[in-house]
């Protein structure tokens, strides 16, 4: 597979990488009564609709990931570390800025707005980043010409750190 991170081939595996971080990102919100407000977004209160605009968000935000730091995701452990940092990172973005923007609210950064609900938040975050980080590689791993395939004795693309 040809090394550019927006073949759609890997865009793919970041879409299903995503999808399935979604579904465990949206039990942990769902849990903690977080999907009505997600819900809002279309205007809604369903928790069922919190879970399809969370899934679609996933996505979204899973094809971004790899577009800006596929080039860096060469192993597990290099997934994982950008899955965590990128998913620190949403953790801020989302609840946050985006979502209250989105809600009218304007942006909550203050130390209650960021920390409100944190341990939820921020868990739920860095599960996300690190299932995306982590499913996207092995992804690319089980098709042909993975990002773990290369031979024996080549440094990968970015130079092989982390």
């Amino acid at each position: 597979m040809e090394n550019n991170v927006h073949h759609p081939k890997r865009l793919m595996y970041a879409s299903w990488g995503g999808l399935a971080a979604g579904v465990v990102f949206g039990i942990i919100i769902g849990l903690a009564g977080m999907l009505p407000m997600v819900a809002k977004l279309v205007g809604s209160s369903s928790i069922i609709v919190g879970f399809v605009v969370n899934l679609v968000v996933s996505v979204v935000v899973a094809v971004a990931f790899v577009m800006l730091f596929g080039k860096r995701l060469t192993s597990y452990a290099r997934g994982a570390v950008w899955g965590l940092g990128y998913g620190f990172v949403w953790w801020i973005l989302g609840p946050a800025i985006l979502m209250p923007i989105l809600l009218g609210m304007g942006a909550q950064l203050t130390v209650a707005g960021i920390t409100e609900a944190w341990p939820v938040k921020l868990g739920s975050h860095l599960v996300y980043g690190l299932l995306v980080g982590v499913l996207y590689v092995w992804f690319m791993n089980s098709s042909k010409g993975g990002v773990e395939s290369q031979p024996s004795g080549t440094v990968p693309p970015s130079g092989g750190s982390v």
